[in-house]
């Protein structure tokens, strides 16, 4: 980081008309994402350690994205970590930094 430079702790990426934004990045092993404008049934959600093993894994109903959800990590190590975000047979990737 830049002394004297404002750096977002949010990140946003589109995929067709859907939005999904994922907060506090870095993050210490909890973090919120929300999807904007998703009209499709479920949403699955994995996160996959430095090694490429998952180490969360859940599938969220369109329903309960009138909110941000929020997704604890536990104590891992810190390191890159890749969120996945399976909808309606799109992908979205994000890598999110742990640092405690």
């Amino acid at each position: 980081m830049t002394p004297g430079k404002c750096h977002s702790l949010t990140e946003t990426i589109s995929v067709d008309n859907n939005t999904l934004t994922i907060y506090l990045n870095p993050t210490t092993g909890t973090f919120e994402f929300s999807i904007s404008n998703f009209t499709g049934e479920n949403i699955t959600v994995t996160v996959l350690n430095p090694l490429g093993q998952g180490i969360y894994n859940q599938q969220f109903s369109a329903d309960q994205f009138q909110n941000a959800q929020t997704i604890s990590l536990g104590d891992v190590a810190n390191g890159i970590y890749i969120v996945q975000i399976l909808a309606e047979e799109k992908l979205a990737v994000k890598r999110i930094v742990v640092q405690r």
